[in-house]
């Protein structure tokens, strides 16, 4: 089985006018359509300013090495950092799971939390909410074969 949220280019045909724009604006500006948002906050409820924070992420920046958009709202932070691929597919899965919340979010923003400066992080968007889906219903797909009597 596999599940995706399957976008608009996977959907309908290339025949499409608004598909094959769609497909040639993301072959020019690859992942526009379906970016990555990172969204960072103070868990004491402060603002994100603190000279440590803008330093962990301008790290962040360089580390992600492709063009971002940072908006601040209200004491949040969000980072929308384009992902390869579609956003649905197979080449945008690794760019959430491996390197953004394995590799790049903990050495940017994660070595904020030894210095008490209180910031969490999260990854969301599309593509991140498609793989957690995944990664749940894999990891508890067995529990069901145990516990759903057989008729």
């Amino acid at each position: 089985m596999r599940s995706q949220d399957a976008s608009v280019t996977d959907s309908l045909p290339r025949s499409v006018p608004t598909v094959d724009a769609a497909v040639r604006m993301q072959a020019v500006f690859p992942g526009a359509a379906s970016p990555a948002r990172v969204v960072i906050w103070n868990v004491y409820g402060d603002a994100v300013d603190s000279t440590a924070a803008q330093t962990a992420l301008d790290d962040l920046k360089r580390r992600i090495a492709v063009p971002v958009t940072v908006v601040e709202v209200d004491h949040v932070v969000v980072v929308r950092v384009p992902l390869p691929g579609s956003g649905t597919d197979t080449a945008s899965n690794p760019g959430v799971a491996k390197e953004l919340r394995d590799d790049v979010l903990p050495a940017t923003l994660g070595t904020l939390d030894g210095i008490g400066i209180g910031i969490g992080y999260a990854v969301a968007g599309r593509t991140a909410v498609a793989h957690d889906l995944t990664s749940v219903v894999a990891a508890r797909t067995p529990l069901v074969f145990v516990f759903v009597p057989y008729s």
